[in-house]
């Protein structure tokens, strides 16, 4: 092997060696990216159902109120044509 043709197969072998390390980096920031990812889902579906966990007695008291408003509204209209006719 002359002495060019071994400087080139050192070159190559730095290269790959940076290239290997950068691809190392990359894979374990990905890794880190998808489970920080995961982890801000969860949050996020966690968060809203222990919100709907926390909220939901008061939403049904609302519903009910609501039905119960528009059962007296509805009376109300039925009664006003009622008299009207």
């Amino acid at each position: 092997m002359t002495p060019e043709e071994r400087q080139i197969l050192n070159e190559l072998l730095e290269k790959t060696n940076e290239n290997h390390a950068l691809l190392k980096k990359m894979r374990r920031h990905m890794a880190f990216g998808t489970m920080f990812r995961f982890l801000y889902w969860v949050m996020i579906l966690g968060t809203a159902v222990g919100a709907f966990y926390y909220l939901q007695p008061y939403l049904e008291n609302l519903i009910s109120i609501y039905g119960g408003v528009s059962d007296t509204v509805n009376g109300l209209q039925g009664i006003s044509l009622q008299n009207f006719l």
